[in-house]
């Protein structure tokens, strides 16, 4: 019985998943003949349009990478020798799946509005929730367990559990720190921005690996 609320919450927020990756579907359906025959698929630094592609493409990428992802997610637990470890963080990992979909809905709308000629600024937009995205990844990597698939992996992460708890621990921070300066870089001009985006996203790649042997080098000593 204890463990029928945390299943229930994780199959409800995969319902929810499933449900935003169909919407995203649905809407794209409803206005597809409304888009040009030419989508804009790609912006520059201060948000010009510069790449394009047939809608009969352009249109339907967003909703097949968000179906793609929605189902290897949902089918990696099931293919680590792991998956024990990844049952102990469920419920934290179906909200990230959420999170996931969401990400992919909100920016298939904000491509959808901009090639019905919406006035809206892209970078603008899609750069704040991209900071979410990276605090909602911040909150959940500290929750994780060593497995194969989800979290921060390097072979020393792998090697221990205290390394992996110790780097999750600080990537959690460090993916917080950096969702925040990605949130806060769309109110600056176009260069900043970019400048700001770049560099918290590697920020939040490398010193997690940086960390992790830093931590495997002192569980050695």
């Amino acid at each position: 019985m204890g463990n029928t609320t945390p299943k229930r919450k994780g199959n409800r927020l995969i319902a929810v998943s499933a449900l935003m990756a169909i919407v995203t579907i649905i809407i794209t359906l409803c206005v597809y003949s409304l888009l040009p025959a030419q989508m804009i698929t790609h912006w520059g630094i201060s948000g010009e349009a510069n790449g394009f592609m047939p809608k009969e493409f352009g249109a339907w990428i967003i909703p097949i990478i968000s179906i793609a992802i929605l189902a290897l997610l949902y089918y990696i637990p099931r293919l680590d020798p792991l998956k024990e470890n990844i049952d102990k963080f469920k419920s934290v990992y179906h909200m990230l799946i959420a999170v996931v979909c969401g990400f992919f809905l909100y920016s298939q709308l904000i491509l959808l509005a901009i090639n019905m000629d919406a006035t809206i600024n892209m970078t603008q937009l899609l750069v704040p929730a991209l900071g979410v995205l990276f605090v909602a990844i911040g909150a959940i990597l500290p929750r994780t367990k060593r497995n194969y698939f989800i979290g921060i992996k390097t072979p020393w992460t792998l090697y221990s559990d205290k390394v992996w708890d110790d780097t999750h621990r600080i990537g959690g921070r460090v993916f917080t720190v950096a969702g925040i300066i990605i949130f806060l870089s769309a109110f600056a001009s176009p260069n900043h921005t970019f400048i700001l985006v770049f560099t918290s996203i590697i920020a939040a790649a490398a010193i997690p690996i940086a960390y992790s042997y830093k931590s495997f080098k002192s569980l050695k000593k």
